[in-house]
């Protein structure tokens, strides 16, 4: 049985060597994005640490990697409207509890329990306990309801208009006229933008 030279060309999903793994890990990670600190962090050395890192994103194999990793992660159009439609509906009633002077009290464990730590934006430590934000369920209404195309903006003409059908039965002085109007409206928009 003859041998079998082994082939020179990259085979397509083929494994990121470790410094590769650690360096796509330190990028989107750590490193938030950034070539040089991810090189770094991965263990790369040299003086060089931005062209090691401009080289390594360059690699097919590394980019794939990033590519795939950043798809994975994000979010689908149905989960963003979801969560929209939850900040809309925002509601933390269930996760409120009473003292017996009848306080109001956040119950973050019950919030989390009912899936809904999402909902806060902030929480903010006071003297007298934390300050809860929620997300802006106006917004995201407002966003929801031009999704689903409730919101049509209008626009008002004023004045006389005269509807042409077919521009190529117009004379020259029409078609003069028609250019003096729209160099008119042309001045009008630039001054007011």
């Amino acid at each position: 049985m003859p041998s079998r030279k082994p082939s020179k060309k990259p085979v397509e999903g083929a494994a990121l060597t470790l410094k590769q793994r650690l360096f796509v890990d330190a990028y989107l990670g750590a490193a938030n994005g950034n070539g040089k600190e991810a090189a770094r962090l991965a263990g790369y050395s040299g003086k060089a640490l931005s062209e090691l890192a401009y080289q390594t994103l360059r690699n097919p194999k590394v980019n794939a990697e990033i590519e795939r990793r950043l798809l994975e992660s994000a979010m689908s159009a149905s989960e963003v409207i979801a969560r929209l439609s939850a900040q809309a509906k925002c509601s933390l009633e269930s996760c409120i509890d009473f003292d017996e002077q009848g306080r109001p009290s956040l119950n973050l464990k019950k919030a989390k329990e009912a899936g809904q730590l999402q909902l806060i934006k902030s929480l903010t430590p006071t003297k007298y306990g934390y300050r809860v934000e929620l997300h802006d369920s106006q917004a995201a209404l407002s966003l929801l309801g031009r999704y689903h195309g409730l919101f049509v903006d209008r626009h008002e003409h004023t004045g006389e208009v005269q509807h042409v059908h077919d521009l190529r039965t117009l004379g020259a002085a029409e078609l003069a006229e028609l250019r003096r109007i729209a160099a008119r409206l042309d001045a009008a928009g630039s001054e007011s933008g």
